[in-house]
């Protein structure tokens, strides 16, 4: 998500489907939205008004309801701007990735929070490997080819070829510094990976067919590169409730269930509030408390399966700094 925040307002850009749920969360009711969008223009000839075709005009609706269907929010209101052609009745404006939209609202700090956090997309290294070669790109909204490696020798009889194709593998990787993708057919790639891991790098390996730009475009429709880019998130937020469960476990320094977390939050005792994304709005109340009182606030997707089990607590849980008194 690219953003610019101001005062009261947010320049806000999704650039792909998660995007677009993060909007969703925070495109409350009663926030004013202002975006391009298609709509059908009345045209005066006398005393008479017809409708015309539609055509790209930009409104500001006053929301009532969001609606998210995988590719686009459909955001529903009254239209409160006057422009010519358009009366002020009701409209969706329908938002895809790459469409900006302008919310204007009083915003909540975990909601800044949640755009921040969905980063404009990152770039992947992706290596496509069999014992022949190695060809590298790199992976954001575009792919860019960014050079070749070969071992010399294709059934590697010769095992210091195979220890020097795979070194400069892993130095190609080492000097990106980010995340990387290892794939192909075979075994060379999980052998390269396993140097890697040596060198203390860790890297996701997975199976295509093909090598070279057909084996990324069979990575690409897989979906795999999209699940790295959220694992990073989906691990932090596994390891906060799995400490939770832990903590809960031994009966120790946590507490769970909206009453409960309500009354830790109340007298300060939660250092970290973990809040499901499908009950946040619902707990809007405490999770203002607990960002008053300095907790850390930690907003859980419900997709995944930590997410589930929070939301078998209650959809809200806290991670405690003392015990409150009872």
């Amino acid at each position: 998500m690219r953003y610019r925040f101001g005062k009261k307002e947010a320049l806000l850009i999704p650039e792909n489907p998660d995007d677009l749920r993060v909007l969703e969360k925070v495109v409350t009711p009663g926030s004013l939205v202002t975006a391009k969008t298609l709509r059908r223009v009345e045209i005066r000839r006398g005393s008479e008004v017809v409708k015309g075709e539609k055509r790209p005009v930009v409104l500001s609706v006053e929301v009532e309801k969001t609606e998210f269907t995988g590719d686009r929010l459909r955001i529903s209101g009254r239209v409160v701007s006057e422009t010519e052609g358009v009366k002020k009745s009701y409209h969706t404006i329908e938002v895809r990735p790459g469409t900006p939209v302008r919310v204007e609202k009083e915003w909540e700090a975990w909601e800044i929070r949640a755009v921040e956090s969905a980063r404009p997309t990152e770039k992947i290294l992706v290596c496509v490997m069999d014992e022949r070669e190695a060809w590298f790109f790199s992976v954001s909204n575009t792919v860019e080819e960014l050079g070749c490696v070969k071992s010399g020798y294709s059934k590697f009889s010769d095992e210091s070829l195979k220890t020097r194709y795979y070194t400069e593998v892993a130095k190609f990787v080492e000097k990106w510094g980010g995340k990387a993708v290892l794939c192909g057919p075979g075994f060379p790639k999980e052998e390269a990976a396993e140097l890697l891991k040596e060198r203390g790098i860790r890297v996701f390996v997975d199976t295509v067919c093909h090598t070279g730009i057909t084996g990324l475009n069979e990575l690409l429709r897989r979906g795999t590169l999209k699940k790295v880019l959220k694992e990073s998130r989906i691990t932090e937020e596994t390891r906060l409730v799995e400490r939770l469960l832990g903590e809960i476990a031994k009966d120790g320094m946590a507490v769970y269930g909206p009453r409960e977390t309500e009354k830790a939050v109340e007298s300060g005792a939660v250092e970290i509030l973990l809040v499901s994304d499908s009950r946040v709005r619902e707990f809007g109340k405490i999770v203002k408390k607990a960002e008053e009182t300095g907790a850390g606030v930690f907003v859980v997707s419900s997709d995944h399966q930590a997410g589930e089990k929070l939301l078998h607590l209650g959809g809200i849980a806290g991670l405690l700094r003392f015990r409150p008194v009872p």
